[in-house]
């Protein structure tokens, strides 16, 4: 059935909803749909549902939904906020891997630059010629026995 004027659309559409029965004359109805108060999904709820009186059936199923959609809703806002704490956490391991190697990098150039400053001859090798000066220098077993003293002492230090 096509609905030719406005009337007709009201009364072809509570022939098809047999579930909504209008309060008041259907001249009423007609009127809040020119005004555009019926079935307008930005009006409040509450205003659309006292419109209408509606099977006990119905009511349910629509209060069900809208629970069903809140509940949604703010699954999905819980949702975005562990993805923002996941990408927190995920920069903060960064910051700290970061600030390790920071921190390597700052306790190799002391110990190398201490070396230099007690044998300054040192600056002049190459990294080839450095590596085999430490693997020749720590290999005296006089020199393995100071080392490992001097770890012993400060391992009882700490």
């Amino acid at each position: 059935m096509r609905c030719k004027s406005l009337p007709d659309f009201v009364d072809f559409a509570f022939a098809v909803a047999p579930g909504l029965q209008a309060i008041g004359k259907n001249t009423t109805c007609k009127n809040q749909f020119k005004k555009g108060t019926m079935f307008m999904e930005h009006k409040e709820k509450e205003s659309v549902r006292n419109t209408f009186v509606t099977k006990p059936k119905a009511t349910k199923a629509l209060l069900e939904y809208e629970h069903a959609k809140d509940v949604h809703e703010k699954m999905l806002a819980r949702c975005e906020q562990l993805d923002h704490q996941i990408t927190q956490m995920e920069n903060k391991i960064s910051y700290q891997q970061k600030q390790e190697r920071k921190r390597r990098t700052h306790r190799l150039c002391t110990r190398a630059g201490h070396i230099e400053s007690l044998l300054p001859e040192t600056k002049e090798l190459t990294d080839n010629q450095f590596m085999a000066f430490c693997d020749a220098l720590f290999s005296y077993p006089k020199m393995k026995e100071l080392v490992s003293k001097l770890l012993a002492k400060v391992k009882e230090e700490n």
